[in-house]
């Protein structure tokens, strides 16, 4: 507080009514006796003004002038400031008998700007940080405009309200009061994220939430709270489904039970008698024999006995279905392996002459590799390992294939049976369709085949040689 020895004194250069401003009927305020006020617009820049007089409630401080509400024929009032010495303004002096009511007027006064100290204007900045960044602001319920989780507003000293708002996070309103200094304000919202935890009882089912692939075999993270579907899924196997509500910071644990397998049977009768048979690596038993609940799809099965040549070959089970194989062995004074010539060109338009195999010692295999595909959950790409061999195949495939639109719309599904020949270098040609559906799912089977990574080749006499293989592209609605 100044002294009044070394306190400024306030001039009065003007008071008059404004008959083009209605803010005393707009915003109007009533006195003790319910009658409407006159409005006093006290033009005089900074905070800490105070009125006496026949004022009706708090005076207000807009940016530059004070507004004092003041009862029907009032002609008095006392203007003090901190910064300056009491001021009594008769408004009579000015030709005003006293205020009317509705009726705004303006006092404008002079502040002395010799040996004055610096103007203060009542304006202080608001550093807000906010935390998500992408968080929403509002100041007085208007929206503000955040850049990198920062909010920056030049403001009028006084009290505000603020709210700040994420998705999947807690709201977090309140005041804050603009006085002499800058304000800061740190905002750190609490999530409301739930936590998933996913296992399984079959090894290497595909964990989906809401139809996006989310992991194998097991899978944790942080979701929103809302309702999900959750699915296990695996190649030769029932999907397996199940419906859940995440409440905000929750933590569920979901067991996917076995899956029940999709199976079929295989009827092999080779000769010589007692010969090995042997299914994706593994022995299963001897010839002839009947093999049943065998995984639905495509198989690699190799004969053995000693003194002949092994037979491989690469075969399909369907669901519900014995596939009969059967045939001979050959004894190892003689070739095992058919052939055929035939001139192919692969996708880089090279063209390779020679002799295709249908089966040879060492049957062609599908090697593995990373996908890459966009998860529109987390919004990311993810990168997934596929292990090589038929279920690597079978889930490169399931990942890999775009159900064309036209066909999910007419209901259209089904097995598209194609050929490709699996050249020495292991690159993949000739894709052709065996077995038709649908022109689209034989266009997208067709497209997925000739996509495909460099397999491991086949091999005769321990020489890498071309092998026509066959496999089924299934298409299947959810």
């Amino acid at each position: 507080m100044l002294s009044i020895a070394s306190a400024q004194k306030l001039t009065v250069e003007s008071m008059k009514a404004a008959p083009y401003d209605i803010s005393a009927s707009q915003y109007e305020r009533k006195d003790l006796n319910q009658q409407p006020c006159a409005l006093v617009k006290v033009q005089l820049a900074g905070i800490g003004a105070e009125f006496e007089g026949n004022v009706i409630g708090k005076s207000e401080y807009k940016t530059g002038e004070y507004w004092v509400y003041m009862s029907e024929q009032s002609y008095m009032l006392t203007v003090k400031h901190p910064n300056f010495v009491p001021l009594a303004v008769n408004f009579r002096d000015y030709g005003i008998k006293g205020v009317e009511q509705k009726v705004t007027y303006v006092l404008t006064l002079n502040i002395p700007q010799a040996g004055a100290q610096p103007l203060d204007d009542g304006m202080r900045y608001l550093l807000m940080s906010v935390e998500p960044a992408n968080a929403t602001v509002y100041v007085n319920d208007q929206l503000q405009q955040v850049q990198n989780g920062t909010l920056t507003m030049l403001l009028p000293m006084g009290e505000y309200s603020y709210r700040v708002e994420a998705p999947a996070y807690e709201t977090q309103s309140g005041t804050f009061t603009v006085g002499n200094e800058k304000v800061t304000l740190p905002i750190k919202l609490k999530s409301t994220m739930a936590t998933l935890s996913v296992s399984t009882a079959t090894n290497g089912t595909q964990i989906y939430i809401n139809d996006q692939l989310r992991g194998t075999s097991s899978w944790s993270g942080q979701l929103p709270a809302g309702t999900y579907r959750v699915e296990g899924r695996l190649t030769g196997y029932r999907n397996y489904r199940q419906n859940i509500t995440l409440s905000q910071r929750a933590s569920q644990q979901v067991n996917i039970p076995e899956l029940q397998a999709i199976t079929g049977a295989i009827n092999v009768n080779y000769q010589p008698a007692n010969a090995e048979i042997w299914i994706d690596g593994k022995k299963t038993g001897n010839s002839p024999d009947i093999f049943r609940g065998i995984i639905v799809g495509s198989h690699r099965m190799e004969i053995r006995m000693n003194g002949y040549e092994t037979k491989s070959l690469s075969i399909t089970v369907e669901e519900g279905k014995t596939l009969s194989v059967s045939g001979s062995l050959t004894a190892k004074t003689l070739s095992s392996a058919t052939t055929n010539t035939q001139v192919t060109s692969n996708q880089n338009g090279n063209t390779s002459v020679g002799k295709v195999f249908d089966v040879v010692e060492e049957m062609p295999q599908f090697k593995g590799c990373s996908y890459k595909y966009y998860n529109s959950i987390a919004q990311k790409e993810e990168v997934i390992n596929i292990d090589g061999g038929p279920s690597g195949l079978m889930q490169y495939l399931s990942l890999a294939i775009k159900y064309p639109v036209v066909a999910e719309e007419n209901g259209v599904q089904g097995r598209v049976f194609c050929t490709f020949v699996v050249e020495k270098d292991g690159s993949i040609t000739d894709v052709k369709v065996l077995k038709s559906v649908d022109p689209a799912l034989d266009k997208e089977a067709v497209r997925v085949l000739r996509a495909m990574p460099k397999w491991l080749p086949g091999k005769q006499n321990g020489s890498p040689v071309r092998v026509m293989y066959t496999v089924p592209v299934t298409f299947r609605l959810q």
